[in-house]
C-alpha cells in the first residue's frame, strides 16, 4: 500500500507576527510597570537631562525635600529617599525627566569613585569640610 505524503509548509515568518507582537506587548507592559511603578515610601532614581550638572542635580533633589542616597552613572541619575508624597511632582516641575524604580536598571550603575583630582565644586567642598 502506498501512502501519500502531504507536502506541509513548516510555517512562514508572516504567520509568527501575531505571536511576536503579543510577546513584545507583554515584555513592554511588564517593563513599564516595573520601571515607573514606584512606591511613595521607597527609594527612587531621579533622571535628569545631560545638561544638568551633578551639583545642580544634587541641589534640586535636596530642595524638593528628599535625602540623597548616591549619585549614579555620570551624575544625571540621583538615587534619593523622598520625605513627602509631593516629591515626584516637585522634581518633575524643576526639570527632571523621570522618577523611576532604581532597581529597574540594576541600581543605576555602580556610582562614581571619588578621586584626588575632583573639581572643587560645592559638593566636594562640603564633603571635604565633613558636612556631607
Amino acid at each position: 500500500m502506498q501512502t501519500k505524503q502531504k507536502n506541509t509548509d513548516d510555517g512562514r515568518f508572516i504567520d509568527l507576527i501575531p505571536a511576536i507582537c503579543i510577546g513584545m506587548l507583554i515584555i513592554i507592559s511588564v517593563a513599564i510597570l516595573t520601571i515607573f511603578n514606584v512606591s511613595k515610601s521607597s527609594l527612587v532614581a531621579v533622571v535628569f537631562p545631560p545638561w544638568v550638572s551633578e551639583e545642580q542635580a544634587f541641589q534640586l533633589v535636596i530642595e524638593a525635600d528628599a535625602s540623597v542616597v548616591r549619585l549614579g552613572l555620570s551624575g544625571q541619575i540621583v538615587v534619593a529617599k523622598p520625605q513627602s508624597a509631593e516629591f515626584k511632582n516637585k522634581i518633575i516641575g524643576v526639570g527632571a525627566w523621570a522618577v523611576v524604580n532604581p532597581l529597574a536598571f540594576g541600581g543605576c550603575g555602580t556610582g562614581r569613585q571619588i578621586t584626588k583630582d575632583l573639581h572643587q565644586g560645592p559638593l566636594v567642598s562640603m564633603k571635604s569640610a565633613g558636612r556631607l
